[in-house]
């Protein structure tokens, strides 16, 4: 299953977009759960909820994207537009500025854990990288 570089024409964002969407909504489970005061931080289930879905990003980021830190930051847009998406249906009430500030933060906060897991993945592949090419000299 080719999930990033295909055989054709090169994707823009490294991934396929169903892929990009579909990383990015894995992360909007924890959000769900601790808007609903389901979950707690500081908590090995959080934990996990949090942990879990970042390291699946950079694990198909370095194994299928021809630009790892691209297709995360796309991956962490989604993720953004997720985040926005949940906390104004599930928290209550507020004015339009209130939900204006929310919708900006979770965009932001998607892009920022977009571009942090993104620069791992790229660290991750390029050290892959040198190390397939010493063996190969």
């Amino acid at each position: 299953m080719a999930w990033g570089r295909p055989y054709g024409r090169r994707m823009r964002l490294g991934l396929r977009p169903w892929v990009i969407v579909l990383l990015g909504l894995a992360a909007a489970p924890r959000a769900v759960l601790h808007d609903l005061d389901l979950i707690h931080e500081r908590t090995g289930v959080n934990a996990v909820l949090v942990f879990v879905p970042l390291l699946v990003w950079v694990a198909v980021a370095v194994r299928w994207s021809a630009n790892p830190f691209l297709s995360l930051l796309a991956v962490g847009g989604a993720y953004g537009v997720a985040l926005a998406v949940v906390h104004n249906l599930l928290w209550d009430g507020g004015s339009v500025l209130l939900r204006g500030a929310i919708t900006v933060s979770s965009l932001f906060t998607g892009l920022a854990v977009g571009a942090i897991c993104g620069a791992i993945a790229w660290l991750v592949s390029w050290a892959v990288g040198s190390r397939r090419r010493g063996r190969a000299s």
